[in-house]
């Protein structure tokens, strides 16, 4: 997991770029959880991440502690959700996308950008073409390396994500 702090809507275009934490690591005020809910049974695969975007959306404070000791151990197995990466990533979709409207009465713009690239990019990922395997890494992630090296990635992603 990235190493991020944060509150708020500045906090928001941080964690748009992928699940920030990992739900068995923070603890949370019961205000933040009164003001925000429960988990959203609708959103199985990524209720998680669902939840803790809908706390920073309610300007939570996120505090990542890097200290011996307070890490937490997860346990995967081959029955885990996130063995099937084209179900992660229409999960998201729909998560995203139920929380474009929270988004976008921020006015945050990088957040409300964020957003957006990552449900196309998600989007182009569960199609069955030639994109998704050059946006998915394996065999042509060197290409992407060496575009970040020489500082061309970001062009190639608006190429890629349109």
């Amino acid at each position: 997991m990235p190493k991020l702090s944060g509150n708020g809507r500045s906090f928001l275009p941080k964690v748009f770029n992928g699940n920030f934490s990992h739900l068995s690591s923070p603890l949370f005020k019961r205000q933040i959880v009164d003001k925000v809910g429960l988990f959203d049974n609708e959103m199985s695969a990524v209720a998680d991440y669902h939840f803790l975007l809908r706390c920073v959306i309610a300007e939570a404070n996120f505090y990542y502690h890097d200290t011996q000791g307070t890490y937490s151990l997860v346990r995967w197995h081959p029955g885990n959700m996130s063995k099937d990466p084209s179900f992660m990533r229409s999960e998201e979709i729909k998560m995203r996308q139920s929380l474009t409207p929270d988004i976008e009465q921020t006015g945050n713009k990088a957040a409300i950008e964020a957003n957006r690239n990552a449900i196309k990019a998600l989007s182009i990922m569960t199609r069955k073409t030639w994109r998704k395997k050059f946006l998915s890494g394996g065999p042509f992630d060197f290409i992407k390396k060496g575009l970040r090296i020489i500082g061309l990635e970001k062009m190639a992603r608006k190429i890629f994500y349109k």
